[in-house]
């Protein structure tokens, strides 16, 4: 085998081993160009020791914070029967086709999202607001077969000390996931909600589509750190000793309250 031969072998087998290097990152990682066009996360993010801090506050004492909680919501809940307010906005893209096994409860609708993208191993998971999210190792296998007529919510991790901090729960294969947040919902998208005002005093938070969101009064110090036109997620909150149905996360501080909407 002559010199050439080998320069011309060796020069192909760097070709092809650069080839499948960029395939493989093109199809796992979302790439710099999507960065641009989403919301940046964690840009005033809390550390590490202030959210397990928070998360362990919230574990205690339940049967307290439930008996706040009712007072503070059966108040809220005599002031929107006083004004006429009905709970919740309708979304028409879901009416008639949420499973009807579906167990969770929601004052707004916005909760509710399609998988737009799972990556080929189920490391990536992107929904149609245009957020994207982690998936964990141990998990990537479940979402292989998910489909994008599928409804998807998203829900705090009930382990306190686990490094992710989310689950995403497919409502039509019953299948939760453990995630993180990787990248914002879309700038300006259809599905994109953020903070236009914030009533610190009664912890009411106003989103751009017209909503009021009560803040349950444990919260009172996550919101505090909270700015006008943060971007938020709406999801589902599954903490029992809590009467507020919903969480917001809010993408720019990475933290999440527990809320109710108000209209």
């Amino acid at each position: 085998m002559n010199i050439k031969t080998v320069v011309f072998k060796t020069a192909h087998l760097f070709c092809l081993l650069a080839t499948t290097m960029a395939f493989a990152t093109h199809e796992s990682v979302p790439t710099t160009q999507e960065e641009e066009t989403h919301i940046p996360i964690g840009k005033r993010i809390e550390s590490h020791l202030e959210r397990v801090a928070f998360k362990e506050n919230r574990l205690k004492n339940p049967q307290e914070q439930q008996e706040t909680e009712e007072k503070r919501g059966s108040e809220a809940l005599a002031a929107c029967e006083k004004q006429q307010v009905t709970f919740g906005v309708s979304d028409a893209r879901f009416e008639g086709k949420l499973p009807k096994s579906v167990a969770y409860y929601t004052t707004h609708q916005g909760v509710y999202r399609c998988p737009t993208s799972v990556t080929y191993s189920g490391d990536y998971v992107s929904l149609d607001d245009g957020s994207s999210w982690t998936v964990c190792s141990y998990d990537r296998y479940k979402t292989l077969n998910w489909l994008t007529s599928d409804s998807i919510v998203i829900m705090p991790n009930s382990n306190a000390y686990s490094i992710y901090d989310f689950c995403l729960v497919n409502l039509n294969t019953g299948v939760t996931v453990q995630v993180n947040l990787y990248l914002g919902p879309l700038y300006a998208g259809a599905h994109t909600y953020w903070v236009t005002g914030i009533d610190y005093i009664n912890d009411i938070v106003y989103l751009n589509d017209g909503s009021s969101w009560g803040i349950s009064v444990f919260d009172s110090s996550m919101i505090s750190k909270w700015l006008l036109n943060d971007t938020v997620i709406l999801g589902i909150n599954n903490d029992s000793s809590s009467i507020r149905p919903n969480i917001l996360i809010n993408v720019n501080v990475l933290n999440y309250a527990r809320a109710t909407c108000l209209n």
